[in-house]
């Protein structure tokens, strides 16, 4: 169960982004946001269905509950948003890269806002990963200021939207379903209206590709992968140990590079040692921050273990 449980992560991760880029990209959609509400549909269909079949917890519906994950969704459709936009404009392996750069973000909002330092092993494995990007970015044909900027954009709502999780997973008690099935339910009225009188739903009916069934296909996976991404993640994890967590996640990286390569190289083209460099050195970092926060969360288990322990032994 746990070897599945895992694959069907790492497949769910890499054929999403795989799909995401297909529609974006190679048929040249240019509706990011109507994507976007696409996989918000599918998401509040798959959890009333999962809900249905019990293959998750029944999810209570409450005006309270719309009101304190409302800061949360806002991140939600901004990091959504800007994700499909850096994705359309850079290729998978740099855009993998660049995405490592989040940690950097996640670092610096829990600094200001728990006053948490990150120890010295950590800042030097995101330098690497840094420093990977950095090289890759060199040689990148297809660099542009405006591309990089809304990556780096879509790593900072990323990490703002992974820090508010802790926050309002505390206070209102849902797990990761309750929340992305709140995120979709307060975002999509919104982000519909916009589609609609920025004319994205008038230009997707008259889209050339529309009937093609292979765009078609593409359109599908990327709306429903979605929420069988978040269901992948919870059943890894809830199988899975942190270290298999960890693992998994770094196969699943050289998985989406690859396919990247494979399936998106544009024709003619040859890949670059600078930028396959630059690749590795992000991989090499992602890999050593992913034991280094292993190893640091391990440290605080036992911590936590301990202290029990000894209010135990005193009563």
């Amino acid at each position: 169960q746990g070897v599945t449980a895992a694959l069907c992560y790492m497949l769910s991760s890499v054929l999403l982004i795989a799909f995401n880029k297909a529609a974006l990209t190679t048929f040249g959609l240019p509706y990011p946001v109507l994507i976007t509400v696409f996989q918000m549909i599918c998401s509040i269909v798959c959890t009333y269905l999962f809900q249905r079949f019990k293959l998750i917890d029944k999810i209570e519906f409450s005006k309270t509950l719309i009101k304190q994950t409302l800061p949360l969704s806002i991140s939600f459709a901004i990091y959504l948003i800007l994700g499909m936009i850096a994705l359309k404009s850079i290729s998978i392996p740099i855009y993998t890269g660049l995405r490592r750069a989040t940690a950097i973000f996640v670092l610096i909002i829990d600094y200001f806002l728990t006053g948490e330092r990150a120890g010295v092993r950590v800042i030097f494995s995101i330098a690497i990963m840094v420093f990977g990007a950095f090289i890759s970015a060199q040689v990148d044909t297809n660099f542009s200021y405006y591309s990089y900027s809304i990556c780096i954009l879509y790593n900072f709502s990323t990490a703002l939207y992974l820090v508010q999780i802790k926050t309002i997973r505390n206070k209102t008690k849902l797990n990761s379903f309750g929340l992305m099935f709140y995120n979709s339910i307060v975002c999509l009225p919104l982000l519909s209206i916009y589609c609609y009188f920025n004319g994205e739903i008038i230009g997707f009916l008259n889209f050339k590709y529309l009937y093609h069934f292979s765009f078609q296909l593409a359109l599908f996976g990327s709306s429903i992968l979605a929420f069988f991404l978040n269901y992948a993640i919870f059943w890894n994890i809830s199988v899975n140990s942190p270290l298999s967590q960890t693992v998994v996640a770094q196969f699943k990286d050289i998985f989406t590079i690859i396919v990247g390569y494979i399936a998106f190289l544009p024709s003619g083209s040859v890949i670059s040692i600078i930028e396959l460099t630059g690749v590795i050195f992000g991989f090499i970092g992602s890999v050593f921050y992913g034991l280094v926060k292993y190893q640091e969360n391990q440290q605080q288990n036992q911590q936590q273990n301990q202290q029990q322990n000894q209010q135990q032994n005193q009563q």
